[in-house]
């Protein structure tokens, strides 16, 4: 994800030729935000780690398994990349000085979609992971407030 900020910057900035925002909208915003939202699931799943070993530390021992927090992972990762991927590939409008500095003009009518798709998928995953993290948190201070 940090690599991505310097190809923002340089766009921000201004400082790029004019087809650079091309590169900068068909992979490093993808890569930026497939990171971002990749990083909030394992927040998530690092609450959720905590309340079972805080509130439920004699549960089921295979959740505590490096083999299952591997599978887990790339479970992750490969979710990220399957949503992210269309959105690189689909982004294949001519770029020119005009259309350029709007990344949806640059996505044909099947990658427009797909981006107001992966947008709705992303907000409803951060909603899961933000109750998820409030409920994990809200039951880990109770088991502290007992003891």
């Amino acid at each position: 994800m940090t690599l991505t900020f310097p190809f923002k910057i340089i766009q921000d900035a201004r400082l790029g030729p004019w087809h650079f925002n091309f590169f900068i909208c068909r992979f490093t915003s993808v890569l930026f935000y497939a990171n971002m939202y990749t990083t909030i699931v394992f927040l998530g799943l690092i609450s959720i780690d905590r309340y079972l070993k805080v509130v439920k530390p004699f549960g089921d021992s295979r959740m505590y398994s490096l083999t299952f927090t591997k599978i887990l992972s790339a479970g992750v990762w490969t979710a990220a990349t399957f949503l992210a991927l269309p959105n690189t590939i689909l982004t294949n409008g001519c770029p020119t000085r005009t259309n350029v500095d709007d990344c949806l003009k640059l996505k044909s009518p099947m990658g427009a979609k797909w981006h107001k798709a992966v947008i709705y998928i992303n907000n409803g995953l951060f909603i899961v992971v933000l109750i998820a993290l409030i409920g994990c948190y809200i039951e880990i201070s109770k088991v502290h407030l007992q003891l």
